[in-house]
């Protein structure tokens, strides 16, 4: 019998392990990123982010987004677009004159502000369904960087570890995420990393691993 665990710490725990230098981002239905190591919580957790015990020995602290793959696949929705949209958005940029506020799901880090909405800017007839997609995945990529340099406040981040189905369907998401944290993405393909951190988790209890 093993005690339950959050499942942003098995998907945390799956996709990268433990280790302050070491930070994973997700991008599936939501978006989330975190550092989880051995020792105590840090003396003051920088304003917006969460903190708590993955169990006795280590903690894990980071930020979370409502919005991610969801905002995705609303937008596609909206504008009907179709099934190879992210090979339409290769040959495309975000547009400079177009700023998506990526809170039509609500609001979790950094601010929790519970009246915070989502709002598309700028938006002409100039613009199609391909532009609107491209801004709210920037807007999503700028939040998670929001997310990073406050993480970086009380931990020297050496690699992020990329994971979630968002971004397994969408390198374009990849990249766009990678530019806007002026860091290189290290990609983890496990499917179920939140399975495989309870695995990894249970099979250390045992004493398998």
């Amino acid at each position: 019998w093993f005690p339950a665990i959050a499942d942003g710490a098995a998907d945390h725990i799956g996709s990268c392990g433990f280790g302050k230098s070491r930070a994973s981002l997700m991008v599936g239905t939501s978006a989330a990123m975190r550092v989880a190591y051995r020792g105590e919580p840090p003396a003051k957790i920088p304003a917006g982010l969460w903190c708590y015990r993955v169990d006795r020995q280590r903690v894990i602290i980071g930020g979370a987004l409502s919005d991610g793959g969801n905002l995705y696949s609303l937008i596609k929705q909206w504008f009907c677009l179709p099934a190879n949209t992210d090979k339409l958005l290769l040959s495309r940029q975000a547009p400079d004159d177009l700023v998506v506020i990526p809170f039509f799901f609500g609001e979790r880090s950094t601010g929790y502000d519970e009246n915070a909405r989502g709002a598309i800017i700028g938006l002409t007839a100039a613009h199609d369904g391909i532009d609107v997609l491209l801004a709210a995945m920037e807007g999503v990529a700028f939040r998670l960087d929001d997310i990073y340099q406050r993480l970086k406040k009380v931990a020297k981040i050496t690699d992020i570890v990329a994971s979630g189905g968002a971004l397994r369907d969408s390198p374009v998401w990849t990249d766009i995420i990678a530019s806007v944290l002026g860091e290189k993405l290290l990609v983890n393909g496990t499917p179920e990393a939140s399975s495989r951190g309870a695995v990894l988790l249970a099979l250390e209890t045992t004493g398998k691993m």
